[in-house]
């Protein structure tokens, strides 16, 4: 009976590692992404997959020099607190030399989306200023222009939302790296231009997401019900993405 549960279990784990080969060979390729919680925050999707994830877990601690060790006289340690887990990812690469779209607006504003309060990566975006102006028909008045120091409330609506920056849930296919997590820093460059002056291919050199805390269930839920909102509007309005 044990062989024949040795060769069942076998069977199957061989099946489901026959089913992930075929899935691959089929160029269902699944990528790593990064979901929002917040409604109105965009869904990242890596273009080419981290090739190697960093993990830091690291733990506090206090030495006392009051207390010393009997046999080295060293001072004591005792245990302060854990640090948020980290996970860091390098060298992520962007591509859109083939298709000559610009790689800022196609793949990295959501990124840059990622470090500015919730809502305001819209309002602050450089690609808002493309180009040199030309005579405009119709041009708004210097004096009637708005003031850019002016409050400019959050499109979400959320009491306090726009004083922090989204938290996400990191996930490559059935693996959850971090339930809720923050980006703590990004650094990317570009390397590829087209005559005009297009970006077409950038590299992150480093994405490190710190873990944040976890949701209670009321407010989990809150966020997932104001997520199908936002893409049920989205549906409506042709720039649906129902990954969760």
């Amino acid at each position: 009976m044990a062989g024949l549960n040795g060769k069942l279990n076998g069977g199957l784990s061989g099946g489901k590692a026959q089913l992930k080969l075929g899935l691959l060979n089929s160029g269902s390729l699944v990528k790593a992404q990064l979901i929002p919680w917040e409604a109105g925050v965009p869904q990242i999707e890596f273009m080419f997959n981290p090739a190697e994830l960093t993990f830091d877990h690291t733990v506090e601690m206090k030495e006392s020099k009051a207390a010393r060790t009997d046999q080295k006289g060293q001072p004591k340690t005792s245990f302060s607190h854990k640090n948020n887990d980290k996970v860091t990812i390098s060298k992520i690469v962007f591509d859109c030399y083939e298709s000559g779209d610009n790689v800022l607006e196609k793949y990295i504003e959501p990124f840059r989306a990622a470090v500015d309060f919730i809502g305001y990566y819209k309002k602050s975006s450089p690609l808002d200023l493309k180009g040199l102006p030309t005579p405009l028909k119709g041009a708004i008045p210097f004096d009637k222009i708005p003031n850019p120091l002016d409050k400019i409330p959050s499109p979400l609506g959320e009491k306090g939302q726009d004083k922090r920056t989204p938290t996400y849930r990191f996930v490559w296919g059935d693996q959850v790296y971090l339930r809720r997590c923050m980006v703590e820093k990004l650094t990317y460059k570009l390397t590829m231009f087209l005559p005009d002056g297009t970006p077409v291919r950038a590299v992150i050199d480093s994405l490190t997401l710190k873990e944040a805390d976890e949701l209670n269930p009321d407010e989990a839920l809150k966020a997932v019900v104001n997520r199908v909102k936002d893409t049920m509007q989205a549906r409506l309005t042709g720039k649906a993405n129902l990954k969760f």
